[in-house]
């Protein structure tokens, strides 16, 4: 049996483990020494796991109720002057659809217009079912030199449209989702005449020199910046999904 003397017991003593045991030893039953039984840790930090999941489950939750409410809310405008539209889950056929005689009309001007790249940005600016085209009768024109996503951008353009009465052509690389939903809703509630136009810088350039328009670039539509000099205009606007007809001058069919 190991002796122990004092020496040994004074040195056994000073290491924090020996003391642990002998305080636990002397401890009379059922009190506290500041011993923490290990599974209580391993608990808590499953506690803390499962409630990171729950939160980050709910939390995603949440936002996606968010999404889904924004796509049922009517699409705000801040355009001056005109109503807000009200929101339609399909959007109504507008009545501009031209007759016989019109269509004809129209049809033996684009035979001899100018044939571009580029279509409507969505079938919804439709204006002419049985042609499938989106038909503006002297519109002014809005070259874009950058992609659009925002309403405020157009705005400096709607009013100058508005101003002299006159529907407005916007051709730009591409157009934001949101967007385009805004501008369908206030075109078919006839709040007003625009035709968002897809075209890449090529047909850009050749729209330019024919409608007497300027490239105009994101920094001014950002700043409200559009001379009116800086819009173009031509006689008669045609386009389907894949092209854009226009026929140059300034007067308009009727």
């Amino acid at each position: 049996m190991r002796r122990t003397t004092g020496l040994t017991a004074r040195r056994e003593l000073r290491c924090p483990a020996k003391i642990t045991q002998v305080a636990d030893a002397m401890a009379p039953p059922g009190a506290y020494t500041g011993k923490v039984n290990q599974w209580w840790g391993v608990g808590a930090v499953f506690v803390l796991g499962a409630v990171i999941v729950v939160y980050g489950w709910l939390s995603d939750r949440m936002a996606s109720k968010r999404r889904a409410a924004e796509l049922r809310e009517a699409p705000q405008t801040s355009i001056p002057d005109l109503p807000t539209p009200q929101y339609v889950v399909d959007l109504p056929v507008r009545d501009t659809e031209l007759t016989n005689a019109e269509r004809a009309e129209v049809a033996a001007k684009l035979a001899t217009a100018e044939k571009l790249p580029g279509g409507f940005a969505s079938a919804d600016f439709t204006t002419d079912r049985p042609s499938q085209q989106m038909i503006l009768d002297g519109p002014l024109i809005l070259v874009a030199e950058n992609a659009l996503n925002d309403l405020r951008e157009l705005l400096p353009a709607i009013r100058l449209a508005k101003a002299k009465d006159r529907p407005l052509v916007v051709a730009a690389p591409g157009f934001g989702q949101r967007l385009l939903e805004e501008l369908a809703a206030n075109a078919a509630m006839g709040t007003m005449r625009l035709g968002p136009v897809v075209m890449e810088r090529t047909a850009q350039e050749a729209l330019s020199t024919l409608a007497g328009a300027q490239l105009v670039p994101s920094a001014d539509l950002h700043a409200g910046y559009l001379p009116a000099e800086n819009l173009g205009e031509c006689q008669l606007w045609a386009s389907d999904a894949a092209h854009s007809w226009i026929v140059a001058g300034a007067q308009s069919l009727n």
